[in-house]
Formats: C-alpha cells, structure tokens, sequence
C-alpha cells in the first residue's frame, strides 16, 4: 500500500521513550506493525488496496497502526476511498504531529451522469442521470432530496430534511451524508455535494495540531444541495495546537447542510474549542492518566445487518457498489417492474423492544429518492439477542441500496 511511510527503527524508539514524560492512556491494538508515517509533501494514501490486514470488515474500518505520526509543513494527506467505503482509524503509540492538513472532505457537485465521491465513511452525493431526467437523493442516511441538502450532526435547514443520526461519542465511526442533484433537464444537470468522511486517531501520547484536520462536505453547483459534513475523533493524553478541526456541512443553493460530529477525549486539552477553530463545537470527554481507550463499539452492541433479499442471501460484509463491483443481490427480470415488491429480512443483534428498526432503499437514479420503510419483527425467529426483522419493498429495474437502522425510542 503506497503511504510514503519511511521505516526509522530510531524514530520509533525516541517516540516510545517520549510518552513516559507526561500523562499516557493505552490504546488498544497500538502495536505498531505500520512503523511511523512521515509525510513531507502532498500525498493521496491508497487505502483502497487495504487488505484484510488492515480492513476490518466486521468493524467497517480501515485500521492502520502507526509508531507515530508526522505531516509536515505545507503537506496535504487525502485519501482514496476503500471499495467498501469505510472510514479511517490510526491507532498510534507514540504522538501525533500535523503541521499540514489531513484532508477527508467530500467532492464538490459534479455534472451529469457523475456523482460526487465522499471521503471514506461517508456518502456520495446524489446524482441527475441525464438523458433518462432520473434524479436520485443525496446517499447515506441523511441524504438530502433533489435540490436540497445532508443531514448528520445537525439537520439541513429545509423543511423535508432528513433527521440527524449516529451520536455524540462517534462509537461507531460514520461520516456524512450527500446533498440531492438539481433536477430540471438539461440545464446546469448537476449533482449534489458528497458528505465529509470519517477518521478516529486514537494515540497514547500528544496529538498536537498546527495545521488542520478536515471533514467537511462538498459544495453545490447550480441548483442542487451540499453534502453535510463528516466525523472526526481525537483520543490521546493530551490535544494540543493552534490548528484548526473542521467538519462543516458545504454550501447548499436552497438551503445549508448540516454539520458533522466532533469528539475529544483527552487528559488535557490545549486547543481551543470554540469559534472557527473547531466547527461545529466538539463533544469532550475527560479521561484520566492511564486509561484504556474505547475504539469500536463495545461487546453486546446493537447490530443489524441485511441478512436477504427476496430470498437471496447477501454477502457479509456486502461488496456491491452500484456496477463498479457486481451487484450482491441480482432479482430475476420477471420480479421486476411496476406494482412488484420483495421482501428483505434483516438480522439484529442486542436490539431492545425500545427501539425500532428501518431499512432505507436508496436507488442509485430515480426521482423518488431514498425511501424508508419500518421493519416488523418476525415472531418466528425472537431469540435472547438476535431477531430478524422482515419489510416488503417495491422493486424495479436498476441498481439500489439497501442500509439497515437500529433507532432507539
């Protein structure tokens, strides 16, 4: 994988001898198997080829386990996206130094038939097919609809904007959602902005930021919505700098995104968390010297997954990503069309009776944009933990995504 990490057995020695100086936390899986990553000038890390030794797929993480880290001055990091659309992890042993940018912004809108990429853990943004005039919403679960803007962390202004969704503390990682095309023919056929992406830097010394950590969602063209932005956790002893943290929603033409999530969980703190410093304000937990970070979700969180559809089984985890990768579920011709549906079952783990559980069906080009439907439980598969969930979906020519959402009341 090409990340322009420089192997330093010396560095990575210094470092770990550096962290006894103040206050430490222990990071779990901090091993430091990926050496230091030194980044001195603009780099764009393939984490596309991350394989399963650094693709988590039960997690949905690209996990990289660095001695340290070290962007320099004036140097950009962007990243190009797993087929998986995963978000980032970076669990480090020593520190964090950013003195340039680290960059997981969603594209700006782009034209027909294109669609606007997030960064990794985020969604693309809608797309006007043209010459066919089909306009899909925004992706991820808070798509906007044609013209109008992402939710994530706060909702998009226009009245029919989707609900914010995923919490506070950014347990699961999740970035943000895309903004709806303008749809109105052949003029200015744009699409919307992508949502920001998504990355935990978990380190057990200083993460110390003089540049800039960005997630920030793509911008509109024309008349359609901007993408909301995305999601950035920071755990280390200490978070420090005069740099800025920013996971912004992008500019929409009827109405504005929604922002992202923030989250700090530091011993100490030395960097501002208000103004445009750090946008929107940051959710802060203190933790004390020693302590053990929480990077995924705890044993016996809730879980859902689509387990089939009309009695196909889906592959765990599912590949499909709208015919750069085959389909994961194929349904005959003759399912297809006008007035047919099909039943998906999705499998839930640990979901209480408090909750309620939905499956979002988003195609990849259709004026009706992303739909939501409500589960039923299935009272012939409730067991101690896990239960399945049935709901029936129209269905038509063309490709769809289907994500499952466990909701508490």
């Amino acid at each position: 994988m090409k990340t322009q990490m420089s192997a330093c057995a010396a560095l990575a020695v210094l470092l770990l001898g550096s962290i006894h100086s103040h206050a430490a936390i222990v990071v779990p899986g901090a091993t430091g198997t990926d050496g230091p990553l030194n980044v001195a000038a603009n780099a764009n890390l393939e984490i596309n080829l991350a394989t399963s030794g650094s693709y988590d797929a039960t997690q949905w993480a690209v996990v990289f386990r660095y001695t340290s880290v070290t962007i320099g001055t004036g140097a950009t990091v962007t990243f190009k996206n797993h087929p998986s659309g995963a978000p980032v992890i970076w669990l480090v042993v020593g520190d964090v130094t950013i003195n340039g940018t680290v960059k997981l912004d969603g594209a700006n809108s782009s034209t027909a038939p294109a669609r606007a990429e997030p960064g990794p853990g985020g969604f693309a943004g809608g797309m006007n097919q043209l010459p066919s005039i089909a306009a899909s919403s925004g992706f991820g679960p808070g798509g906007g609809a044609p013209y109008y803007s992402g939710s994530y962390g706060t909702k998009a202004t226009h009245s029919s904007a989707r609900e914010t969704y995923g919490n506070a503390s950014l347990v699961p990682l999740i970035g943000g959602s895309g903004g709806g095309p303008f749809f109105g023919g052949d003029v200015g056929a744009y699409g919307g902005g992508a949502g920001g992406g998504s990355i935990l830097m978990a380190a057990s010394g200083i993460i110390t930021i003089n540049g800039s950590i960005t997630a920030k969602g793509g911008n509109t063209a024309g008349y359609s919505g901007g993408g909301s932005g995305g999601g950035i956790r920071l755990v280390a002893a200490e978070i420090a700098g005069t740099g800025s943290v920013l996971a912004s929603g992008g500019n929409g033409h009827y109405d504005s995104s929604g922002a992202g999530r923030i989250r700090f969980e530091r011993v100490t703190n030395s960097i501002p968390n208000v103004g445009n410093q750090v946008a929107p304000a940051p959710s802060v937990l203190d933790i004390t010297s020693g302590s053990t970070a929480l990077i995924f979700p705890p044993s016996g969180s809730p879980t859902a997954k689509v387990l089939t559809v009309g009695g196909q089984a889906v592959a765990d985890p599912p590949a499909g990503s709208f015919g750069n990768v085959p389909a994961d579920v194929k349904l005959p011709q003759s399912a297809l069309g006008a007035g047919n549906t099909t039943v998906v079952v999705i499998e839930t783990d640990n979901v209480s009776d408090t909750s309620d559980v939905f499956l979002l069906a988003q195609p990849r080009a259709a004026f009706t944009g992303t739909m939501q439907y409500t589960a039923a439980r299935d009272a012939a598969y409730v067991h101690a933990t896990k239960d399945r969930w049935n709901v029936t979906v129209p269905v038509a020519v063309g490709y769809a995504a289907l994500q499952a959402r466990v909701v508490r009341r």
